[in-house]
Formats: C-alpha cells, sequence, structure tokens
C-alpha cells in the first residue's frame, strides 16, 4: 500500500519576471529555494569557474561529517608542508601547527582561506585527491550535474589541472543544502573574528554583509578566470532567497547588482503557505468496506507558493479523495489536497489517515446483509 510521503511539497513557477538588471556577469540566478521558484535567470544551467565557492562543499562535507560523528569540532588538524604552502587568501598557516576543526571551518567559511582548506581536506580524506573525489561523489548525491571539483579550496588550476565549475542552478542547490546547517549560516553572517588567539582577524569578503541589512550569507569568490562571483544569501518578512552570479569584472558593481535583485524581489512577491502540516480536514472521509464508517485525514506536509503580493486571491485548494477503500493503516495516503492558481493545478499535498481502519469481517458483512437492522 502507498504510504504518505513526509517531505515538503515544492511547488515551482518558473521564470517570473523582475526588472532587467546591468548585466556584468555572465551567468546567474535568483530563486525562492522553499518553492525552488526561479525568479531570473542568465545561462544558469551552463557551467563556468567559480573559484573559492568551491569552499561550499569543503564545509558542507565537514558539517555532515560533525553532524554524524564521523568529526569532532574539538578534532587536532596537523598543517601539512604543502597546506603552509598555499598561495591566494591564507591565514597563515605553519607547517605542522595543529589547530581544532573549529578554528578551521571558521577559517575556510568566513575568510575563505586557501590553506585552511586543504589542511582540513587532507585531515579529513588523507590527502586532497581523496577528499576531491569525496567532494565530486557529494555533488552526483546532490544531482548537480554541471559541477566538476578538482581541489577544495578553488583556486586556478594548474598545468593539465581544470578549474573547478559549477553553474548556478547546481551551486544554488548546493547553498540551500548548506544553508541547513545553523553553524554555517552563523559563520556566513561573521564579518571578523580573532583568530590564532587573536594573533590574526579573520575577515569576511562579502561586501553585502556590511550594506544590505537583509544579507544572510554565503560565500564570494574569485580569480583571474572565474572573474568576481557571489552566492549570497537574504531573507526578509519570513521569505529567504538564494542569488548565484558568476563572470563579473567588476566586484563593487556585482554586490550593487545582487542588492537590487533582493530588493526587487522582496518589494515583489512573497510565498504563501495554503496548506499546513497536520491540518484535518473538517469532515472525515467515508470508508469503504471498513469496521468504521469514516476515518479522519490529516495533510502530511505543507504547502508553499511564491507570489506576486497582490496575487493571494488567486490561490485555492480543493479536497481529492474518494471513499478509501479497508484496510487502511496509519499514516497511509488516503487522498490528495489539490492546490490551485485561478483554478489551474500547481500542486499537491498527501491527505494521510490518522488511525488503522481493519476491513470489515465477511461475517460481519453476512450479519448485516440478512440482519441488518
Amino acid at each position: 500500500m502507498m504510504k504518505s510521503c513526509g517531505a515538503l511539497l515544492l511547488i515551482s513557477l518558473f521564470a517570473l519576471p523582475l526588472l532587467a538588471q546591468s548585466e556584468d556577469f555572465t551567468h546567474s540566478i535568483l530563486l525562492e529555494p522553499t518553492t525552488w521558484t526561479v525568479i531570473e535567470q542568465k545561462n544558469a544551467a551552463q557551467a563556468a569557474p567559480i573559484a573559492s565557492m568551491t569552499k561550499m562543499m569543503t564545509t558542507l562535507i565537514a558539517l555532515e561529517m560533525i553532524r554524524d560523528g564521523k568529526l569532532k569540532w574539538d578534532e587536532p588538524v596537523s598543517v601539512s608542508a604543502r597546506a603552509s604552502l598555499m598561495g591566494g587568501s591564507q591565514v597563515y598557516l605553519r607547517h605542522r601547527e595543529v589547530m581544532p576543526v573549529r578554528e578551521m571551518v571558521a577559517a575556510v567559511s568566513i575568510h575563505s582561506a586557501n590553506d585552511a582548506a586543504l589542511a582540513l581536506a587532507e585531515h579529513i580524506a588523507g590527502d586532497e585527491a581523496k577528499f576531491v573525489q569525496m567532494m565530486n561523489q557529494r555533488a552526483r548525491e546532490l544531482e548537480l550535474r554541471e559541477t566538476r571539483f578538482y581541489s577544495p579550496h578553488g583556486l586556478p588550476g594548474e598545468g593539465e589541472k581544470p578549474d573547478d565549475v559549477s553553474s548556478p542552478h547546481d551551486l544554488a542547490r548546493l547553498a540551500w543544502t548548506l544553508m541547513q546547517f545553523e553553524e554555517a549560516m552563523q559563520m556566513a553572517v561573521v564579518r571578523t573574528q580573532p583568530f590564532r588567539n587573536g594573533q590574526f582577524i579573520l575577515y569576511n569578503p562579502n561586501a553585502l554583509l556590511a550594506t544590505y541589512e537583509h544579507a544572510t550569507g554565503l560565500k564570494t569568490g574569485t580569480h583571474n578566470r572565474a572573474g568576481s562571483c557571489v552566492t549570497a544569501t537574504a531573507e526578509k518578512d519570513g521569505m529567504t532567497l538564494i542569488a548565484v552570479y558568476l563572470g563579473a569584472t567588476q566586484r563593487r558593481q556585482l554586490f550593487q547588482t545582487v542588492r537590487s535583485a533582493f530588493e526587487n524581489a522582496f518589494d515583489t512577491y512573497r510565498v504563501l503557505q495554503p496548506v499546513r502540516k497536520g491540518a484535518g480536514l473538517s469532515d472525515a472521509l467515508p470508508v469503504a468496506g471498513g469496521r468504521i464508517p469514516a476515518i479522519n485525514a490529516v495533510t502530511a506536509a505543507s504547502a508553499h507558493v511564491l507570489i506576486k503580493k497582490d496575487e493571494e486571491a488567486s490561490i485555492s485548494t480543493q479536497v481529492q479523495a474518494s471513499n478509501p477503500p479497508a484496510p487502511i493503516e496509519k499514516g497511509e495516503r488516503v487522498g490528495w489536497i489539490m492546490v490551485k492558481k485561478n483554478g489551474r493545478d500547481i500542486g499537491r499535498v498527501p491527505l494521510v489517515a490518522v488511525a488503522d481502519v481493519p476491513k470489515e469481517s465477511w461475517l460481519q458483512v453476512f450479519w448485516d446483509h440478512v440482519w441488518p437492522w
């Protein structure tokens, strides 16, 4: 028998238009992640170099391992000679210096430190190549189809080693996965933080944190082939947005573009929740052939939909169910709540039984037939 689906229902209304932006970038996407509704996009499914935004995957793997008990926050990480020689953004780790995982993750997430990213990767997997395999395996699990990692840090590839690449769509999905970790979002809004007992200060390169009050993260990146890139997140009035922009030539203009996109979206749209998980029907559903004549049912998930602020009246719901046959198990799907926009179906939520309903016995059927009163 079909069981209930406990996952959150996602309703997508794709490619909703906003005011055009000045396009100093090559690839982009702006979306609302709880409904996965794309608000605007440009080459969003095409791969491009992503520079330090690679470190979102490095951080995700570390946080998932900590969650699963395979890595500890206070676990010591010893810095290899190779990690100590990493260039670009760094915290100047010294060969054989030992720091806890917590400090390494902070250096990667806040300061975008390449030396800390490599040291953390080597500690987790034994060497860089094995960690990169973990990164690409996780990318496949997340269905990041245009993503290929060749490093844990995102520095330009040298010799025959390619650059790390991804698409705005993939990076938005990676960001949304990372955002489920409270620790990731706590670090994402840190502008400065002492490091190495105050001998060094971590600086967050995300300029939105200083210029846009609704910014919540998440990661920037830049190098000569990738240009300036950002995976930005923001929240206002209970609505979350993710923006990914790649290949910009002007870093300052990039952040202005992202802020403008966020402001336009927040001014234009809102997230409506027409169905709440656990809501019951006003009337019980009749059961065919059960020991009891009817069963109560509740919604197995919530439904969200992104709409323009003047479109709330266009959203409606409708029960779709017809005399489910016994036997019925608790939690079994017995119908649907259909979500509609202007009368058109745009999504549905399972209705599930709140209790078991045994099938009526043949003896009871016979008795009711010959002695119905």
